[in-house]
Order: structure tokens, then C-alpha cells, then sequence
């Protein structure tokens, strides 16, 4: 019995080491880091929160990993290949001048960034000692812009810069090639606002605590099960600045591993995996002929796509009531999206489109330190049993393993977490 004991103690320990205490799920977004601080969970079952959040970015991760302006993380824009595409679907540019016919590539560099401001509200109910119900929803403001410039390379061969001096005719010739190709396309100028709901979240928990156990205070262990509600803006496949504000349009589903180790009196570490499923869906894609940037996609039709899987892990470590209620917390979260698969649903398709860039880039990595202060008002100033604990978070982008095709976008989150 004491050999079974100390097995059980062990595998115990062993899990709860890879597990972790959390809020609720995360969602699959290349873009932004929809996620929020999660305070370590208090000895009182329930909780209400709300936060609101501001993120930016400029810079992105390519599918090497490599450092590129946001715009950019599909890769560059050529407009000769734009033109190649078009013509063999029959969309002939009036203002694609001849002599650049015999260019191998016309680069444009683009850059841009995107704002997003919010708020979220989160709430999770204790109905037993073992389970629980949650959910997590919130509004968000976003605006995105491009912007373009010819690149050197593209400067030198077009003849735009001769002997030092600016040829401004072939460089507004070369614009007026590039927006018509745009109205061709039925793509709008590359700016974008956008209102919106956030995701809605629903989740299961059942959990179970232990005391005073494997010389911890308190070892916490949790399954997750949960689904997405995609009620969040889709990106407009007609302009290139719109990004998914949610899981693009895809319903999920989520199962979260979870456990909470309390070291001693509130020093606490802990680390969650989640794993998450979306299933297939027939959508309007805007799809590339042969090497066209995908947001120019030249082909405009139905396809079924499959998303691929959605991994998560993130260990965190947590001190509270360090000095007056003022507590703090280092979080690293790691999440990797596999391929997406692609099937042309087209009625009559009268051209051939290359999937293997919308499957090459449909993966991505992304990875993130965040740093909190936590501040409990029950412990601090404001005294009295039910004081709302308050948190400042900072997520910051790292590229510590292999960061790629995801926006380098940093978050700032201001809220308060109600615990009873």
C-alpha cells in the first residue's frame, strides 16, 4: 500500500506539472494574442471579471521566421505576377505597360499596422465541489492600414531613378498600374475599421483539490471541455487590411488539461495544454492562380476547408500578497496551428488554383512572455471579505523557438477579478 501511495503521489505530482489553472480557452488567431491574464484560482469556486485591452502591431513573423513588416508576413507583393495571373483568367490590366512585360518581378514593399481596442467580460459558476460552468465574450475596435512603396530592386530595373534623379513618370505609371489591378479585382482600397463582438466562449469544468499534499498546500487538477461560437468579423476577402477578429468564422471545440500547484502560502505554479478542433466548412475564398500574393488572389470561389489542429501550453509562476496585497506573475505561452487542407468547391472552375501557398502558410507559430502585477484588494487597502483583485498584464511577442507567419502583436490589459 505505501509503494501504491507513493506511485499515485507521484504520477500526481507528474501531471499537475503539466497542467495548469486557467479562464478559458484560447483562440486560434494568427493576429492577435486573444487571450487574458489568468489570476492563480482562489479558495472561493466562483468568479466575475472584466478588463479592457489594447493591442498593436507592426511587424510580423514570415514563414522563416525571419523579422518583416506586417503587411508582409504572406510574403512580398509583385504586381508582374499579379499581371501574369490576370491575364491567364482573362482580367487584362489597360494600364500594365509593355515594356514591363519583360521584367521577371515588379516588388512592391508594403507596410502598415493594426489597432485593436476592447473589452472583455468573463464569468465562471461553481454548481458542485467538482464542477463548474464558464463563459467569455467582449467587444472589439480594429483599424488596419497598408501602405506601399516601390522597392529598390524594383526602382533600379523599371528605370524610376536615373542618374540620382526621380523619373516620376514611371513611378506614377507604375501606381496607376497597381490600383487598377485593384479595381479589376474588386479590391478595395487597403484601409479598415471594424466593430465587433468577440468570440463567444462556453466551457465544463471538473476539477479536483487536494491539501496539504506531496509537501504542497494545495495541488489543484482540472479537465476543460469547451466550444467557440464564432461571432466575431470574418477578414473581407476583397481588402487586403482585414484581419479575423475571432476564429474567423470557424466554430470550435477545445479539450484544456489544467492543474494549480500552491508551493506554499501564495506561491503558486502551474501550466495548461490545450488541444482544439475545428471542423470542416465550405467558405468564399479569394485563391491564387499561380504566384500571386494571396490577398490578390486572382481566383474568387467556394472551397472547403478543413482547419487544421490547435495546440497550446503555457507554464506559469505566481507570487500573491508579497507586501500589502501586491503580487506578480510570469507567464509563457506557446501555440502552434498545423496545416489547413483545402478542396476546390467551385460549380464550373474554369482555371486550376495552386493550393500549396494556402496550405504552406495556413500554419503558423506564435509565442508570447506576459507579465503581470496583481494587486488584492481583500489583502490590501480595501479590506473586507469579497475585494475584487486588480491586474495590469503584458503580453509581449518572443520568437524563443520558432515564431512564424504570425503578427508580432503586443497587448496591454487593465482589469479586475471579482472571486466568491
Amino acid at each position: 500500500m505505501k509503494l501504491y501511495a507513493k506511485r499515485a503521489s507521484g504520477l500526481l505530482l507528474f501531471f499537475s506539472l503539466f497542467m495548469s489553472s486557467s479562464l478559458y480557452s484560447i483562440i486560434d488567431n494568427r493576429y492577435l494574442p486573444l487571450f487574458n491574464i489568468e489570476l492563480p484560482r482562489s479558495k472561493k469556486p466562483s468568479y466575475f471579471g472584466m478588463n479592457a485591452f489594447a493591442m498593436q502591431a507592426k511587424q510580423a513573423f514570415d514563414d522563416d521566421g525571419e523579422l518583416v513588416h506586417l503587411p508582409e508576413i504572406f510574403g512580398k507583393y509583385d504586381l508582374y505576377a499579379l499581371n501574369d495571373s490576370m491575364n491567364k483568367v482573362g482580367l487584362v490590366n489597360p494600364l500594365f505597360l509593355e515594356p514591363w512585360y519583360f521584367q521577371r518581378e515588379i516588388i512592391w514593399n508594403m507596410e502598415g499596422k493594426l489597432q485593436v481596442q476592447g473589452i472583455d467580460f468573463y464569468w465562471e459558476q461553481d454548481f458542485c465541489k467538482y464542477f463548474s460552468l464558464g463563459l467569455k465574450s467582449g467587444f472589439l475596435h480594429c483599424t488596419s492600414e497598408r501602405r506601399f512603396s516601390l522597392s529598390n530592386e524594383a526602382i533600379k530595373s523599371l528605370g524610376v531613378l536615373t542618374n540620382a534623379n526621380i523619373n516620376q513618370g514611371v513611378g506614377i505609371a507604375l501606381e496607376r498600374a497597381r490600383t487598377n489591378a485593384n479595381i479589376l479585382l474588386d479590391i478595395e482600397p487597403a484601409q479598415w475599421k471594424k466593430d465587433s463582438l468577440a468570440d463567444l466562449e462556453v466551457y465544463g469544468r471538473v476539477s479536483r483539490s487536494w491539501e496539504y499534499a506531496l509537501k504542497c498546500r494545495s495541488i489543484e487538477v482540472a479537465l476543460e471541455l469547451g466550444g467557440i461560437v464564432p461571432l466575431a468579423a470574418t477578414a473581407d476577402i476583397n481588402n487586403p487590411a482585414s484581419i479575423p477578429l475571432g476564429s474567423d468564422g470557424f466554430p470550435g471545440f477545445y479539450t484544456k488539461f489544467e492543474t494549480q500547484i500552491e508551493a506554499r502560502e501564495d506561491w503558486f505554479l502551474g501550466m495548461w495544454m490545450q488541444l482544439e478542433f475545428s471542423p470542416s466548412k465550405v467558405v468564399k475564398l479569394r485563391m491564387p492562380l499561380n504566384e500571386e500574393a494571396l490577398e490578390w488572389g486572382t481566383i474568387v470561389g467556394n472551397a472547403k476547408v478543413n482547419p487544421g489542429l490547435f495546440f497550446g501550453i503555457s507554464p506559469f509562476v505566481a507570487i500573491e500578497d508579497f507586501q500589502d496585497g501586491w503580487g506578480g506573475m510570469i507567464r509563457f505561452t506557446y501555440l502552434y496551428r498545423d496545416n489547413d487542407s483545402f478542396e476546390d468547391r467551385r460549380k464550373d472552375p474554369k482555371n486550376i488554383v495552386n493550393f500549396e501557398p494556402l496550405y504552406n502558410l495556413s500554419s503558423w507559430v506564435s509565442e508570447y512572455v506576459s507579465l503581470a502585477i496583481i494587486y488584492d484588494g481583500a489583502r490590501g487597502f480595501m479590506g473586507g471579505k469579497y475585494a475584487p483583485k486588480f491586474y495590469f498584464n503584458v503580453d509581449m511577442p518572443v520568437h524563443l523557438f520558432k515564431s512564424s507567419t504570425s503578427a508580432k502583436t503586443y497587448k496591454f490589459t487593465l482589469g479586475f477579478e471579482f472571486n466568491y
